[in-house]
C-alpha cells in the first residue's frame, strides 16, 4: 500500500489528476472537495485532539472502502458525563489524597510517539465493555431526561492496581457476593443506608488487600467499571504508551 500525505491542492485539474492516480483521497481542508465516491474528509476542529481523532476516523473508513466492506457510520453510544467541575468539586477528587501523577518528559517533545503518549482520552475504564453504557443505548435513555440536585461523586479511591469509583457504582452488590465466594479474608461490604449505601473495604484496608483472590472476577462482573483495573483497558482500547498512576 503505497500513502502520500500533505500533497497540495490548488485547483486546475489537481484533484482529478490525484483522484486517477490513487484508490482514495483524504481531504484535510475544509472546503477543497465535497466528500464522496472515493474521496473522504478529515473534519477540522478547533481542539487538535478532536481533529486528530478525526483524522484517525476518517483512516478507518478508507481502510474498510479499500477492502470493499460496507462503511456504516459507528453507532452513537450513551455517555455519561460530569460536566464541567467547579473548584469545589476538584478539590473532592483529590479528597482521599489521591492524585494524577503524569509522567514528566524532560526536554523537547521531538518524538511524536512520546508526545501522542501522553494524550487525554475518555477517563472511564470500562468503555468498551460497559455493561450499563451497552444497554442504556440500547433502549435510548437519555442523561437529561431526569436532573438530580446532589452533587456528582468525583472520587477515585485506591492506590493500588485496584480502584474503585463510588460515583459510578450501582450497589448491585456482585462484587460483595464474589469475594464472600473467594473466602476473602477481608473482602467488601455495605456501608450507611438509602441513597448513603457505598461499597466499602472493611477497616480502612485497601482493595488490593481486600480482593486478593477475586479481583479480576469482581472486575469482570461490575457493569459500570466502578470497580476496575487502573491501566488495563486503558492500554487495550486507547492504545496509549502513558500509564497514568495512583498515587497516595
Amino acid at each position: 500500500m503505497k500513502f502520500e500525505c500533505g500533497t497540495e491542492i490548488n485547483g486546475n485539474g489537481d484533484l482529478e489528476a490525484i483522484l486517477s492516480e490513487y484508490d482514495s483521497v483524504i481531504v484535510a481542508c475544509k472546503g477543497v472537495a465535497k466528500p464522496g465516491g472515493k474521496i473522504f474528509e478529515a473534519k477540522e476542529h478547533k481542539l487538535d485532539v478532536r481533529a486528530v481523532g478525526n483524522g484517525k476516523t476518517t483512516g478507518l473508513w478508507v481502510d474498510k472502502y479499500l477492502k470493499s466492506v460496507e462503511i456504516k457510520p459507528e453507532p452513537k453510544l450513551f455517555d455519561s458525563k460530569y460536566g464541567k467541575l467547579d473548584k469545589k468539586n476538584l478539590s473532592k477528587l483529590l479528597e482521599n489524597k489521591t492524585a494524577l501523577d503524569i509522567p514528566t518528559i524532560e526536554g523537547d517533545l521531538v518524538d511524536a510517539r512520546v508526545e501522542a503518549g501522553r494524550c487525554l482520552h475518555c477517563d472511564c475504564r470500562k468503555r468498551v465493555s460497559c455493561g450499563l453504557r451497552k444497554w442504556a443505548s440500547d433502549y435510548g435513555a437519555e442523561k437529561k431526561k431526569y436532573f438530580a440536585s446532589e452533587t456528582p461523586d468525583v472520587r477515585i479511591l485506591g492506590s493500588g492496581n485496584v480502584i474503585l469509583e463510588p460515583g459510578k457504582c450501582i450497589r448491585c452488590g456482585l462484587c460483595v457476593a464474589i469475594a464472600e465466594k473467594h473466602g476473602e479474608d477481608i473482602g467488601l461490604t455495605f456501608a450507611n443506608r438509602g441513597f448513603d449505601m457505598e461499597i466499602r473495604v472493611p477497616f480502612d484496608h485497601s482493595f488490593d488487600d481486600a480482593l486478593k483472590k477475586s479481583a479480576a472476577e469482581c472486575v469482570e462482573a461490575c457493569p459500570t467499571a466502578a470497580i476496575a483495573f487502573r491501566n488495563v483497558e486503558d492500554v487495550q482500547s486507547c492504545h496509549t504508551t502513558t500509564l497514568i498512576k495512583l498515587t497516595r
